[in-house]
């Protein structure tokens, strides 16, 4: 799909499709070494998505001195500014000047039942934060969706139950697709229904204006 921003609640987030060539580059620099796939059997969430969040490893199994589980720093952060340079352009309507560097970045595995619960990523450490579709059927696997900060603030578990689709943004995902942002967004994973080993990339930045 051609990159673009569109509406979050009060915010913009940036949906594109990677070229297969940065595709096929990032999916190669995964390293799935044991400890990785360990962390993907058992490291989960709250509703048992399994992930190599870095809380799963240790600091020495991280590739740089932050929160980075899986990849090559710098091939996947030159991919990444491509897009982000995009997503400003667009937001702002203006050449911007800044830096990006990798906080974190995980593996996350949905076998059928798995879910994830409403959550940002919001820290000290980082400000934007991402998402790669690596492997993802439109049809079968579970919708990623953004919620209303507003609306979530009242009470997580009661607006899960009482509010309506009204208060979640859908982006019309594809596999291979890549959103960007704001670390304080609420975003979440709908239950998965199906076997098809649903697995996304995401990371964390911290972006600091030039």
């Amino acid at each position: 799909m051609k990159s673009d921003t569109k509406d979050l609640f009060s915010l913009k987030y940036y949906h594109a499709s990677l070229t297969d060539e940065d595709l096929e580059s990032i999916k190669s620099s995964i390293d799935l070494n044991p400890k990785l796939v360990n962390a993907l059997t058992e490291g989960t969430w709250q509703q048992e998505c399994k992930t190599s969040f870095p809380n799963f490893l240790q600091t020495e199994d991280y590739k740089n001195g932050t929160g980075n589980t899986v990849l090559d720093v710098k091939n996947f952060s030159e991919i990444v500014l491509k897009h982000f340079d995009e997503y400003v352009k667009l937001a702002t309507k203006s050449k911007k000047y800044f830096q990006l560097q990798l906080m974190h970045s995980w593996l996350n595995k949905y076998n059928k039942g798995d879910s994830q619960e409403p959550h940002h990523h919001a820290s000290p450490l980082t400000n934007f934060s991402g998402c790669i579709f690596l492997n993802f059927n439109k049809e079968k696997d579970a919708k990623f969706y953004f919620y209303d900060e507003n609306v979530i603030h009242l009470n997580q578990w009661y607006s899960e139950l009482f509010f309506d689709d009204s208060d979640k943004i859908y982006p019309d995902i594809n596999q291979g697709d890549i959103i960007l942002f704001p670390s304080t967004s609420w975003h979440g994973v709908e239950r998965q229904k199906e076997s098809t080993n649903r697995t996304t990339l995401s990371f964390n930045y911290k972006v600091q204006a030039l």
